[in-house]
Order: structure tokens, then sequence, then C-alpha cells
């Protein structure tokens, strides 16, 4: 999230009304966290602070998200999804996503890959739960590279199921990649 923030293009709130809505973070689409608080509102570039934020504190509740501690509770904007997964390792045959924080979430028959149309893009996304009520989007980049995955792995590999939806092969279980639009 934070490397090569010169390259991140940061939005700009409305600070003040933010905070009279009950609003003090935002995550934005792209996974930027914000504080819409009277000092040093916009993005937060405390990587370890928004680790912090996200692991231990940040709850989903009643569809709404929140960072909570045993004193405080402030609600937190969520655009799209808390996680972007920005990158992934393999080694001995499995395959681990890595978010735009850190964390890792390994795909597998009972966390998969699943679709999802977002309100700020014109096609399905591909999207996974990271813990319970926590997802993550797959990056342009990650969602490419299993495109091109799925078409050099062969036999069983690259597959075109119902409502010609391309699946991936990871981790010994097929995963939605994207729809097939010819």
């Amino acid at each position: 999230m934070l490397s090569g923030m010169d390259l991140v293009r940061y939005k700009t709130f409305l600070h003040d009304e933010k905070r009279e809505r009950g609003i003090h973070f935002t995550i934005d689409h792209n996974g930027v966290w914000y504080f819409h608080g009277p000092q040093s509102p916009g993005p937060m570039k405390r990587e370890a602070l928004v680790k912090l934020f996200a692991d231990k504190a940040l709850k989903y509740e009643e569809g709404r998200f929140f960072l909570k501690t045993p004193f405080e509770s402030y609600e937190v904007e969520v655009e799209d999804v808390p996680f972007i997964i920005k990158d992934y390792t393999e080694e001995e045959d499995q395959l681990t996503l890595i978010t735009n924080l850190g964390e890792k979430v390994i795909p597998a028959r009972g966390r998969k890959i699943f679709l999802k149309n977002p309100s700020f893009a014109d096609i399905d996304l591909p999207y996974i739960e990271v813990r319970e009520n926590m997802v993550a989007r797959l990056s342009p980049m990650v969602r490419e590279d299993f495109i091109e995955r799925a078409f050099t792995q062969g036999e069983g590999g690259a597959t075109l199921k119902r409502n010609d939806i391309l699946y991936c092969k990871i981790n010994d279980t097929s995963h939605p990649i994207a729809k097939w639009e010819e």
C-alpha cells in the first residue's frame, strides 16, 4: 500500500463533512486509508499504524466497518473492500496471496476466489475472503497473472465453465478469475 507512494493518487475529501456524518476513516477502492480528524486529515502514511488498525481493530458489524478498541469505536467508510491482493508467492505447489498490508491468504476449498461487480467497474472482478467478513480484491496485476496462468496450465488448468467463467487451478482447487467475453 505505501510502497511507491509517489505514484499513489490521493483523493480529496471534505474531512469536516465526513466527521459530521460520523465517518472518521475511509478506505478507498485502492486500499488507501484516510483519516478525517481535525488534526492532520488526509492519507495515513504510517504503514505500521494502518497495519495495526487493520489487524487488531477493524471489525465488520451489521453491514458497516468500525475501528474498535476497548474505549472507542469509529466508523470506517469502505468504498469497496478493506484489502487489495497485491502479490503472491508459490512454494512447494502452494500459492499464497499477499494483501497490500502484508497479510497472507491461502486460496483453498473453504476459501475460494469469487467474482463480483463493484460499483466503480464495468466488469466482474475477483475477490477472496481474507478472514471472517473481511474481503480483498485481486489487483489488476495479480488478476492478469492468473488469467495467463489459466491458459498456460495445460490439461485441466483453464476451463470455461457455465456462464462463460474462466477458472484457474490454484492449490488443487478451481477458482473463477474472469468472465469470458468474446
